[in-house]
């Protein structure tokens, strides 16, 4: 940067010895330079901070170094706008500023404590911004950045405020950070508080924001207050922390593997951040200091990212615990890894001694430590069990000391007890090291326990009797008993309650046996046992077994003595219908006979009028929605046991299933359904409208709050379904602005009542001007006496503090209304349906419906019922009669019981049969009837709108069919039927009608069903378009009456114009043959004029040409006839030229005659004098000269260069002039359009120096060149 500045400013002092401008661009270049140096450093991971104390309580207190304030209304400012701020416009540490600005705001009661912020209003405009400005110039990369600041609020006021948060690397783009935003504050009424005010601290990190070395990152806090009723916050107490990326390479210490009871292999990895490291191991049995440094592999680490380092070492002792760390050195610069500590394993043990001092049931051994340290412990395996530090054997492992194992319980030798006589066993030893990592067992030694010679006994053990009724003896339960050695006989038992044998089948045991011992002085028996109580109490206790020379035994014997009761447990139901469920119990024996049991169930909870069923039980016959009451029961020799009583309810009635109506008429049907089980009776409804559900819920419809100027017609308006109710139903105002209510609240009663349409009638309240509150936001409550039933707001929403909507937040309306609003708009639900849900708001401008259903809004209503809720009874089916004929009608069902009535069936759509022809009369139309043409005859007494086929005869003669009559909505209909002359006084009889749109039967008439038909004789007449009597003799028809526009004279010879007929005289000069008498001005001279100069080539095509002035003439029209055809031009003078046509040539004849308007009329006479022919110049002559197209430049001469203009004659009307250009050379053909009469050669796509071209031209004036232009008389260029 220091260079960058020399070197700029050297050559800007150059540029100023020649050039004063220049040193306004050298301050510019410093002012920029200066601004790159203005942030706060961030150098290292020390937290930052700023609480704004510093800055004092003035006024217009300077911001602290590299803080700015944005220009006011800025809604995303850049850190490097001109118009920033670095200073505040207003203080504050009490009272109660209202003006807008730039605010220090101050503690009330300690002013050294100061927040930066705003106060807006109509001069200071929202939104505004605090920003800072930071530079990472740590040296390396800042992860992340740990962030605390308050939001301190010292006025509130009724406008929303919130606080957001955004960060960004440029000053100019911002990233939101929602974790820094401060929620919305509350609004309220106007207040300050700058001492103990609302306080939003906030606290966090944002996480791999990773901005470089010599990288910025930018702050801003954006403040929103709104534009009035400002409320009025600061910024205070920031700190920011960031955490840098670490310097030198990342050193980490991992766990070893391959560990051995001598060898381990080390672990790592380093990071060399970009640098050359070399890696090695600190490694020892202590850390101060290691003992050793082993290289690492790799030995030299580069790179960005960890990479992996080893180093394996040998040589060690068993269970010693080791210390190491990975190590990274940069020259002298060493970075460690922590420290891991690790032990080495314990040597395998080796096969233990042989046993000494064996017994029947113990021997003695000891074993080698195989080199372990003192310290190792073993744990040893005796069999399948281990050796516990008594002795004995067990489940689990038991560890210690080699030392300890050998003196305890006897020193020098290690003894194993409890064993098996005349057993072999195995036995081995393993160990394990300091951090708990064991061997594998050693080798197995054998040994094998003495034989046993003593007197013994052993026996198994007796399974338990449990509970058992007293008098009752059980079946037997036995063990084994077995006896070695013996010297006597062996006595078994007594005990109290038990009885014994040895044989199972014996049926007298005794209270104890003697047993004596074989010829092997053995004795091995099951001793069978039976428990015969006799009291309720425990009889445990222990069978002693003696004798035999042997130490007695004891066997465990458990049984209880019991008298209990039946139990009767009522387990539940299920399968519950409206008519069926099924219920079960649990019936426990006691100790006498129970003489009956199973359920019982009744419509009382006490049980009354109970009806006992078995166990289980499904009851059937149930009445439907209906609570029933059960319980097990049972009865035995201590009395009748009853079980909880539990309950089930039925469900209600099922629906029936509609089915098709039969029975079909035009008037009357059949409706059918299927029983419904448990019903009594069934309820039937018949619409003419499929069925709706109609609301009974009133709501809030249409309201009107705000318009343009002062407020007026504010109302709201509610409609009320004929279903509802509810009583005590009221509209409630509510204010947003503290949520409480506000004017007054409307009862139904207090409310007008507008338009009723079908099952929904309209009410409004129309407050006084202004009364109903502009929002921002504000709202109103309907409830009545259950409650509250809607709560609406407008422009936002809010929670109620009283009022029916206490407590709730209010449902905003998306649609708003402005001061810009039109008068008599409002705000209104439109769509199609019969609740409020079924709608949606928008807005109607200029044009609200107060009491009326909205525009664009469908109420639907529950229709008109022809039958409804009608009690048919418990039959299936019933007529409906009084049906229109050919109607869609519905029809559906409920089942009822005493406690139930079920849904809706599914509703059955039935169309009535369409009804049977019928008739009335026939007679002709009072028209008269022409020869040959169709007569109207109308027949009445149709159905109404039916279509039908009418079959009729004349005169009794052939039967004819008119098809596709159809009959209006008074059943009349009219058809045509040709007639002739000698029809006139025969009888048309109607004789059969038959409906083509139903499947009806056909009426078959043979009285009161004929008309007398009248026809009349035709005559010729003609069209008199003009209406003046006389008719054109080409346009005739024949019918019996003249018909309108036509009349019986055919001599008018021009039937679109009544000035010319045969009954007229002649008017002179008016272009019209007003007698017919075929000409024009009969008996008068002829008005006409002579063309002059006839057969003269025009001098220039723009020339005049003129006819002889005639008196009386006001208008001349001269006809032109030309190679295009014809063509006119009027004129109040007598002259025209060919410029003035629309098409004209040069080098062509015209042929042109005058016609002259006489004074006093309005048409020309009709015809023309005499013609003339003229020509245009014959400008491409192959002649050429002045006034042609040849050359008028270079003609035959060499140009003096290429570019040199090469002109013809410029010509008066052309429109464009075609330049062919010849290399007489090569022959190559090259054309040029211009509308200049001049060009050059390097116009053309291919022009060479040395060579002569012949070039001619052709024009044009207004119509298109044509595919082979006549081309003038040529010239050669060189």
């Amino acid at each position: 940067m220091t260079n960058f500045v020399s070197n700029q400013t050297i050559f800007f002092m150059k540029q100023l010895l020649h050039n004063k401008v220049s040193m306004l661009l050298l301050f510019v270049m410093c002012f920029f330079v200066t601004g790159l140096w203005s942030q706060i450093s961030i150098s290292s991971g020390t937290t930052l901070s700023q609480n704004f104390d510093g800055i004092g309580s003035t006024t217009t207190a300077s911001l602290p170094s590299n803080w700015k304030m944005s220009v006011a209304g800025t809604s995303s400012p850049t850190w490097s706008a001109g118009g920033n701020f670095t200073a505040t416009t207003a203080q504050a540490s009490s009272g109660s500023p209202s003006a807008g600005g730039r605010y220090n705001w101050g503690n009330g009661t300690t002013t050294t404590d100061r927040a930066v912020g705003f106060m807006t209003s109509g001069s200071y405009a929202n939104p505004n911004s605090i920003m800072v400005h930071f530079q990472n110039t740590s040296g390396v990369q800042m992860n992340d950045v740990a962030f605390t600041f308050d939001y301190e609020r010292y006025r509130v006021n009724s406008t929303a405020c919130s606080i957001t948060f955004f960060t960004s690397t440029d000053g100019s783009t911002w990233t939101a950070r929602t974790a820094g935003d401060s929620g919305a504050f509350a609004t309220g009424a106007n207040a300050y508080n700058f001492t103990t005010g609302t306080v939003v601290s906030k606290s966090f990190a944002l996480t791999g924001i990773n901005i470089p070395n010599n990288g910025n990152l930018y702050l801003r806090w954006n403040f929103n207050s709104g534009s009035s009723n400002s409320q009025g916050v600061g910024l205070d107490n920031f700190t920011l922390t960031p955490t840098l990326a670490p310097v030198g390479p990342v050193v980490t210490t991992s766990a070893p593997t391959g560990l051995t009871s001598s060898s381990v292999t080390l672990n790592g990895t380093i990071d060399a951040n970009g640098s050359s490291v070399d890696g090695s191991f600190d490694f020892g049995t202590s850390t101060s200091p290691y003992s050793n440094s082993y290289a690492s592999t790799p030995g030299v680490i580069t790179g960005t990212d960890a990479t992996a380092v080893s180093a394996t070492v040998s040589g060690l002792n068993p269970n010693v615990q080791y210390n190491f760390r990975a190590v990274g050195k940069v020259g002298s610069d060493v970075t460690n890894g922590s420290n891991v500590a690790f032990y080495t394993l314990a040597n395998d043990p080796v096969i233990a001694d042989e046993a000494v001092v064996v017994t029947s049931t113990s021997f003695d051994f000891n074993f080698n430590g195989s080199g372990n340290p003192f310290i190792t412990e073993y744990a040893i395996k005796v069999g399948s069990s281990f050796l516990q530090s008594n002795g004995t054997l067990g489940a689990t492992p038991f560890w210690r000391t080699e030392l300890d194992w050998q003196i305890q319980p006897v020193p020098g030798l290690i003894t194993v007890s409890g064993l098996t006589p005349n057993t072999t066993y195995l036995y081995a030893v393993k160990a394990r090291n300091g951090a708990g990592v064991e061997t594998a067992f050693g080798p197995d030694q054998t040994v094998t326990t003495l034989p046993n010679t003593s007197p013994s006994l052993e026996a198994d053990p007796l399974t338990g009797f449990g509970s058992v009724c007293t008098g009752i003896t059980t079946t037997a339960g036995s063990f084994g008993l077995l006896g070695e050695f013996l010297t006597g006989d062996v006595t078994v038992g007594p005990l109290d309650g038990f009885s014994f044998s040895t044989t199972e089948a014996n049926p007298s045991y005794s209270s104890s046996l003697t047993l004596s011992p074989d010829a092997n002085d053995e004795i091995l028996e099951v001793i069978y046992v039976k428990f015969s109580p006799t009291l309720v109490q425990s009889y445990d206790g222990t069978i002693l077994i003696s004798g035999g020379g042997a130490s007695n035994i004891i066997v465990a014997a458990t049984g209880t003595g019991i008298n209990n009761p039946v139990t009767a447990a009522t387990v539940g139901s299920s399968s519950v219908t409206s008519t069926s469920a099924t219920i079960t119990g649990t019936i426990t024996p006691g100790c006498s006979t129970v003489s009956s049991s199973g359920l019982e169930y009744s419509t009382s909870n006490d049980m009354s009028g109970s009806i006992q069923v078995s166990n289980p039980a499904t009851l059937t016959g149930l009445e439907p929605n209906t609570q029933y009451f059960y319980r097990a029961y049972a009865i035995d020799g201590t009395g009748t046991v009853n079980g909880t009583v539990l309950n089930f309810t039925t469900s209600q009635l099922s629906a029936p299933v509609g089915l098709p109506a039969s029975d079909i008429t035009s008037t009357s049907f059949v409706a059918n359904w299927e029983a419904v089980d448990g019903a009594d009776a069934y309820r039937l409804d018949v619409s003419a409208s499929p069925f709706t559900t109609v609301s009974s819920t009133p709501w809030i419809n249409e309201f009107h709050y705000d318009d343009l100027g002062a407020d007026g017609n504010e109302f709201v308006e509610i409609v009320v379904p004929s279903t509802y109710a509810g009583t005590g139903l009221t509209l409630t105002f509510y204010n947003g602005s503290g949520g409480g209510t506000y004017g007054t609240s409307y009862t139904l009663g207090s409310m007008v009542e507008g338009e009723t349409n079908g099952n929904f009638t309209f009410y409004s309240v129309t407050t006084a001007a202004d009364g109903v509150q502009n929002g921002a936001p504000d709202g109103f409550a309907l409830s009545d006496s259950s409650g509250l039933i809607s709560f609406l707001s407008y422009e936002g929403s809010f929670t109620a503090t009283n009022g029916p909507a206490s407590g709730q937040t209010s449902t905003a309306v998306s649609i708003s209304e402005t001061n810009s609003t039109p008068e008599n708009s409002s705000i209104h639900l439109v769509g199609s349906g019969s609740s409020s849900s079924s709608f949606t708001w928008a807005a109607s401008i200029g044009a609200n419906t107060k009491g009326l259903t909205n525009s664009g809004q469908e109420l639907i209503s529950a229709g008109v019922y022809l039958v409804n809720d009608l009690d048919v009874a418990a039959n299936l089916s019933h007529e409906v009669t009084g049906l229109n004929a050919q109607t869609t009608y519905y029809y559906r069902v409920r089942a009822t019981s005493t406690n139930s009535t079920s849904a809706n069936s599914n509703p059955i759509t039935v169309i009535t049969a369409a009804a049977p022809p019928t008739f009335g009369s026939v007679s002709q139309s009072v028209n008269i009837a022409c020869d040959d043409s169709d007569a109207t005859f109308f027949i009445n007494g149709l159905i109404p709108n039916s279509t039908s086929s009418i079959t009729y005869t004349i005169d009794n003669g052939d039967a004819v069919v008119i098809t596709n009559v159809v009959a209006n909505g008074s059943g009349s209909a009219s058809v045509l039927i040709r007639l002739f002359l000698e029809n006139d006084g025969q009888v048309l009889r109607i004789t059969q009608i038959e409906r083509t749109d139903a499947v009806t039967d056909a009426l078959v008439l043979t009285e009161n069903n004929t008309a007398s038909i009248s026809v009349s004789s035709n005559s010729n007449f003609y069209e008199d378009s003009d209406n003046d009597g006389y008719g054109n003799a080409l346009v005739v028809i024949s019918a019996c009456e003249a018909p309108p526009g036509y009349v019986a004279d055919n001599t008018d010879c021009d039937d679109a114009n009544p000035g010319a007929n045969p009954g007229l005289a002649e008017v002179p000069y008016d272009g019209v043959d007003n007698d017919c008498v075929g000409g024009l001005d009969n008996g008068f001279a002829p008005f006409t004029s002579t063309m002059l100069n006839c057969g003269t080539t025009l001098s220039n095509i723009g020339s005049v040409i003129s006819c002889v002035g005639t008196a009386n003439a006001v208008e001349y029209q001269f006809e032109i006839t030309g190679p295009n055809g014809v063509q006119t031009i009027n004129r109040n003078v007598q002259y025209f030229s060919l410029t003035q046509l629309a098409n004209y040539q040069y080098a062509t004849t015209y042929s042109v005659r005058v016609m002259l308007r006489r004074a006093g009329q309005t048409n020309f006479v009709g015809y023309y004098g005499p013609a003339c022919s003229y020509s245009t110049p014959p400008v491409t002559s192959p002649v050429g000269g002045v006034g042609s197209t040849q050359l008028q430049s270079y003609c035959g001469e060499t140009l003096p260069t290429l570019a040199t203009l090469i002109a013809t004659t410029s010509l008066p009307g052309v429109t464009q002039y075609r330049f062919r250009v010849t290399n007489t050379q090569t022959g190559t053909v090259q054309t040029l359009d211009r509308s200049l009469h001049w060009f050059s050669l390097t116009m053309l796509n291919e022009f060479h120096y040395g060579t002569t071209y012949l070039v001619d031209v052709a024009v044009r004036t207004t119509a298109p060149f044509p595919a082979e232009p006549t081309f003038g008389a040529p010239c050669t260029v060189t």
